[in-house]
């Protein structure tokens, strides 16, 4: 007997089987209410749980260049909780070389002793405003260079395997054929987030648009072959979909079975189904337990910790 791959119709049939859902359109249980319980079972009671263990689990690392005058920028949308792992300054040194700096956040109570200075020409840390991060100081700000973001990318939502194309060949540094004809809808209007073929959640590169979209054939508008920082190649077998979109769970594998699991629970919880969410939640916390510990340390001995080079106004200069 085959493994179960968790696509989306694998999924399902784990959802239907342990919670007992018989496969009708009844309230809450068409495939389209599962798959939705399913990332909303991620989202709410896995997510959470894999962040703290605090072992990098969904970061993903994209930089944006800087506006000359801006001292305000988004946090990206798809941020967890609009919460930044690491904030970095990337400049080009006099040799051509690249700097990078660490920057800090900045307490409250010092800002007016920065923002006295006025333009340096370089920020020397931030402050979070809402959804944005802020630059320290902000008055007349002319710096240069890129931001480099470090954060904890959202999951996407599920959906079943015939709204996602798998890869069957990379053509050149921007195409790829496609295991068969894009889904009815998709057009070089769309943006799309390709994934691995292990994870949902092992992104390959995100919100990439494309300038043909076509047959078998999408040509993406940048390279796909890791050159864009961030990003890694695209390979046979990875899988393309709508930005926002996963085929697979936005976890690691072994926790795949699992996400049936808190589909079932969020499915009786939507159906007021006390005795059958009690149940599915019983097994969920016994789960999340042990794997947990099995995952709090993925690299078993301590690295070797290197010395850090000078600072420079007050920012922390790593290496790579």
């Amino acid at each position: 007997m085959s493994q179960p791959t968790y696509l989306g119709a694998d999924l399902l049939t784990s959802i239907r089987n342990l919670g007992m859902i018989p496969s009708t359109a009844a309230t809450a249980s068409a495939d389209s209410d599962l798959l939705r319980h399913a990332t909303e079972g991620i989202r709410s009671y896995l997510l959470s749980e894999i962040l703290l263990l605090r072992e990098s689990y969904f970061k993903y690392r994209k930089r944006e260049p800087l506006v000359n005058g801006q001292a305000e920028y988004r946090i990206p949308p798809r941020a967890i909780y609009d919460k930044l792992s690491n904030v970095w300054l990337i400049t080009t040194g006099s040799s051509g070389s690249e700097d990078r700096f660490e920057l800090d956040p900045i307490p409250e109570a010092e800002l007016d002793r920065y923002n006295a200075a006025g333009d340096i020409g370089v920020p020397v840390g931030f402050v979070l405003d809402g959804t944005y991060l802020r630059f320290i100081p902000d008055r007349n700000p002319s710096f240069t260079g890129q931001l480099e973001w470090d954060y904890f990318i959202r999951p996407g939502a599920m959906v079943l395997q015939t709204e996602a194309r798998q890869v069957a060949s990379v053509d050149s540094t921007t195409a790829v054929t496609l295991a068969s004809a894009v889904p009815t809808g998709w057009t070089a209007a769309n943006t799309f987030d390709i994934h691995s073929r292990h994870s949902g959640g092992d992104y390959k590169s995100i919100e990439r648009a494309a300038s043909t979209v076509s047959g078998t054939g999408i040509t993406f508008s940048a390279a796909i072959d890791g050159s864009v920082f961030g990003e890694k190649p695209v390979a046979v077998g990875d899988w393309v979909c709508l930005e926002g979109e996963t085929a697979l769970p936005g976890v690691p594998p072994e926790w795949f079975s699992i996400v049936a699991r808190a589909a079932a629970m969020a499915h009786a919880e939507a159906t007021e189904n006390r005795k059958k969410f009690d149940m599915h939640s019983a097994v969920l916390q016994g789960f999340i337990k042990r794997t947990t510990k099995a995952m709090e340390s993925r690299v078993e001995e301590k690295p070797i910790v290197l010395g850090r080079k000078r600072s420079y106004l007050g920012i922390r200069r790593r290496w790579r």
